[in-house]
C-alpha cells in the first residue's frame, strides 16, 4: 500500500509531507480539499496509536505522549492534520 499512496501523492502539484517512516502510511486518511489552500495529508490519530503501540511496544499512554511530542508537536497546521476518530463512528458509507 505505501508505494501506492506515495505515487499517487507524487503526482499531485503540490509539495505534500509526508511523515516518517513509511509504517504511518497506514494511518493516512486522505487529503484536505480547499481552493485557497495547497492541500495537506490527514492522518488517523487513532491509527497511529495503534501502529506505535504495535510496532515499538508502548502502552497506549507512551504512544500518545510519543505522538504529542514526536509527532503532532513536529509539525505546523499548514503541513498535515491530524484527525482523532469518534469512537463507534465510521464515517459516511
Amino acid at each position: 500500500m505505501s508505494a501506492l499512496v506515495r505515487d499517487y501523492l507524487a503526482s499531485k502539484e503540490a509539495e505534500i509531507v509526508l511523515l516518517e517512516p513509511e509504517k504511518y502510511d497506514e494511518a493516512i486518511v486522505g487529503l484536505t480539499d480547499n481552493d485557497e489552500l495547497a492541500p495537506i495529508l490527514c492522518y488517523s490519530t487513532n491509527k497511529l496509536i495503534e501502529i506505535l503501540m504495535r510496532d515499538e511496544g508502548m502502552s497506549p499512554a507512551e504512544a500518545w505522549d510519543y505522538f504529542y511530542h514526536n509527532i503532532s508537536g513536529s509539525f505546523s497546521p499548514d503541513t498535515m492534520c491530524f484527525i482523532e476518530q469518534i469512537p463507534g463512528h465510521h464515517g459516511p458509507h
